[in-house]
Parts: C-alpha cells; structure tokens; sequence
C-alpha cells in the first residue's frame, strides 16, 4: 500500500509469543500506513493481535513475546532496530501510546503531578517551577476540576474517566506526531467516551497529530476514522477508507462483522458470525477465516494466506473471492 505522503510505514510485521504450550503468533504479518494529519482506525474481535500489534510499533511487547521479523519506519528510521536511547527519545515525544487500562497504567504510589512531571524532565531541560506550571495547564486543558488539587491526588483518588484524561494528558503533553490510542475509551460512560474521542478529533484537526485508533467499536470507527484496517488472527485482512468499508466490505469477515450489528435503517434481523476465531495455538499458513467464510472455496484449502491486494482505489483486501457487497 504505497502512499505519496506518508508519516508511518509497517511492513509484514510478525511478534510471536513463546509459551510452553506452543508459539502464538500474535500478529501475523501485518502491513499498513499512517497518513499525516489522519486518523487510522483498527477494527477486530478481541484476540485479533491489535494490541500487540500497538506494543510493537514501540517494542514493548511483554515477555514470552518477541518481534520476529518486520520494519516500523518512521523519520526514515526503523524504530525496530534503533538502539535503546535512541528509541527512547522517540517515545512520548514522536510516538505516544494510550493504554487501555488507565488504573493499571499509571503508578498507584505516585501522585499525578509528578507522573506527568516525568514526562517533561525525559524529554526537556525546564525549572521545577515551569513544570509544575505546566503540568497544572495541561490538567485544565483536559477538563479536569481543580486541577491543583488532581495533580497532588493519586490514581486510586480519581474517577476511571479521570484517569484516562491524565493518560491522555501524558500522552499528548509534547504534542507528538503520532498518538496510538488503544481502546482509549474502554469502561467510561457515554458522556465521557463523547468528551475523549471530541478531544483526539481536536488533536488531528489541529493539524498537531496522527492518530491510530484500536477498538472493536465499530460505531467509533464509523465516527472517528478517516481510513480502516480491519484485523483477524493477528492478520489485516481489509483496509480501505471509513466509508468505502461501511457501504462496500468486500471480505467475508468484515461483511459478517458488519452484519452481525444493529441497523437503524433496517428490520433485518441480526446474524451472528457462525464458528468461533482459530485457537492463536493453531494458527496455519492458510486464510484463517476458512472455517466460519460462506465464500470459501478450493483456491483458499489449497493456497497460502492472500496477501493484501488493491481492488480499488485505497480499497485494499486479502481474499481469493472477495466479493462487493452493497448495503444499497
């Protein structure tokens, strides 16, 4: 998938986890590209590998877990085989990642002021008293009441959505390029997955960031995504804008997922995707759909996994029979 103007590149990326019951491969030769100022959206079942596939981009992928092979290029560097420090000073500052789980993200015995303070002092040389002054500004940025008191509060002290506000905080402190954002509105009420996603929006209007956007809220892709890799046994089987994905799918999957949801305009009933996803354990060579795809045929049985191939303009899907399917 080449692009003339493109800010983030990753090519057949495989991170295996090594267990001893067998190798789960996580993700499984996934490949796509970030656009600046856009919004990738990445779509799938839970255990789909878009999580790790997150972990990765910044290798911080958790033991048993290893890269096994693939290219992150970013500035024309590949953050896979930068050292170290090199990497470090791309993280938070270029490249940030919002975790899913905001509790667990952040240090239950550290206050929040000095979290974010840790941030600044990684990246730049400022007095206390600058960044103290900041860390109280970008707390008022996101909403957050009394901001001099949050930042002397600790993680258990504030609400679930608090909490994501101040990972955001974080991550958006030196306005990075690139902001992967992880089911960043996982577990928060209505109102306040509204506040979040207005803000990550802002940020992209502003011109100030890209952002890759992981959920399995299909309703949020359809809200905030300029364009969307839908992923499947640690495999992106389509990608193609927002709205060429939600009036045409064209893979089996992505048309059963899109089937299996509610429809305003439609007394359909609902289907459920037949089967269930592969054990990771077992995960072959060959499309892993096969046992739940109503198109299968012989060429899919006998074949390797398709690779992802262009069927119309930014319209990307890896099937041997894929099909356009209208919802008009």
């Amino acid at each position: 998938m080449n692009h003339e103007d493109v800010l983030l590149t990753v090519k057949d990326l495989h991170t295996h986890f090594f267990t001893r019951q067998g190798v789960v491969k996580a993700v499984n030769g996934v490949s796509f590209t970030l656009r600046p100022h856009s919004i990738l959206g990445i779509v799938g079942e839970s255990g789909s590998g878009k999580t790790v596939t997150a972990l990765s981009l910044l290798r911080l992928v958790p033991y048993p877990g290893k890269i096994v092979r693939g290219e992150v290029v970013f500035a024309g560097q590949d953050l896979l085989t930068l050292d170290k420090e090199a990497l470090r000073r791309i993280r938070g500052k270029e490249i940030a990642l919002i975790f899913q789980d905001a509790a667990s993200s952040l240090n239950p015995i550290m206050s929040i002021g000095p979290q974010i303070e840790e941030m600044i002092a990684a990246h730049l040389s400022l007095s206390k008293k600058e960044t103290k002054k900041w860390v109280i500004a970008v707390l008022r940025q996101m909403g957050i009441p009394a901001p001099e008191r949050a930042a002397t509060q600790y993680p258990f002290q504030l609400s679930g959505g608090m909490n994501q506000r101040v990972m955001i905080a974080i991550a958006t402190l030196l306005n990075p390029k690139i902001i992967i954002a992880d089911e960043p509105t996982s577990a928060l009420d209505a109102t306040l997955q509204a506040q979040i996603l207005y803000h990550l929006r802002e940020l992209k209007e502003a011109g100030q960031s890209s952002i890759i956007l992981i959920t399995h809220d299909l309703g949020i892709i359809a809200q905030m995504a300029d364009e969307v890799g839908v992923m499947y046994a640690g495999t992106l089987i389509e990608s193609a804008t927002a709205s060429q994905l939600l009036k045409t799918p064209t893979h089996p999957y992505t048309w059963a997922l899109l089937r299996s949801l509610p429809r305003l305009d439609s007394d359909e009933s609902l289907r459920p995707i037949r089967g269930s996803p592969p054990n990771p354990l077992e995960i072959s060579e060959k499309c892993a759909f096969i046992p739940r795809c109503h198109k299968a045929r012989n060429e899919c049985r006998l074949n390797p996994r398709p690779p992802l191939q262009e069927i119309a303009p930014h319209h990307w899907v890896a099937c041997y029979n894929p099909v356009r399917y209208d919802w008009d």
